[in-house]
């Protein structure tokens, strides 16, 4: 027979372990097979940094000159900047690039607007995503595409091309209300996917993006445009025609 204490003691062991699971994130990333149409906007940018180090970013289109990516992807003395467009194929096309320039509001140290403009010297053929506000509710299901897995530091490497493969991830909305500038999913993230866009599937067709992959320390975080954002994004694109 159980003892008083025996009984006790199984009782706060049972409420401890349902609350240990309560506590776990339920929702997290899955990725997608089937692309949803997009990949023909989602390009590669390389950085080439002044001490011979590379940083491989993930960006999009959002003019047929203009990409925009991460602004940290830039952080460290940049000396060159190449743009690479998947193929229909399979292979990638170099684009030309002149300039970038980084938010004029960018903070390297709490990651507020950490977008970037890539300049291309030609426009490309390929239908650009369009910026705005993000207007999701719990529930959503919410998706960025991107290329991870790339080394720190690492220089493209144009004779194994096939290495930066791009991926799409699922995220449902887990929290409603004011973001603060941030959104932060559960699921996995990797290098190489900062400048990924951030998107809803579906939403009546059109291809708007929300933000950019900003870190993944603690799960994808990303920064979510503003009005100011819209502003200066659509100055850029302006100057670039």
């Amino acid at each position: 027979m159980l003892t008083f204490r025996s009984k006790l003691s199984m009782f706060i062991i049972g409420i401890v372990t349902t609350l240990l699971v309560a506590c776990q994130p339920t929702d997290s990333g899955s990725r997608v097979t089937n692309g949803d149409g997009i990949y023909g906007s989602i390009v590669f940018v390389e950085v080439l940094h002044s001490d011979g180090s590379g940083e491989g970013c993930s960006g999009f289109l959002v003019d047929k000159r203009v990409v925009l990516t991460a602004a940290h992807c830039f952080d460290n003395d940049a000396v060159k900047t190449w743009v690479l467009m998947p193929k229909e194929k399979g292979g990638y096309q170099e684009l030309s690039v002149s300039r970038f320039a980084k938010s004029s509001r960018y903070n390297p140290d709490s990651g507020m607007y950490d977008y970037a403009a890539v300049f291309l010297n030609s426009p490309v053929e390929r239908e650009p995503f369009k910026v705005a506000t993000f207007p999701g509710k719990k529930g959503d299901k919410v998706y960025t595409a991107g290329f991870p897995g790339q080394y720190q530091g690492e220089v493209f490497d144009a004779a194994a091309p096939s290495k930066y493969h791009l991926e799409m991830w699922e995220y449902p909305l887990t929290v409603n209300g004011n973001y603060h500038g941030f959104l932060r999913m559960n699921g996995p993230a990797y290098h190489g996917q900062s400048g990924s866009l951030f998107y809803i599937k579906g939403t009546g067709g059109q291809r708007e993006a929300y933000g950019v992959f900003d870190r993944g320390d603690n799960g994808p975080l990303f920064f979510l445009f503003n009005a100011f954002s819209l502003r200066e994004i659509s100055q850029w694109i302006d100057v670039s025609e």
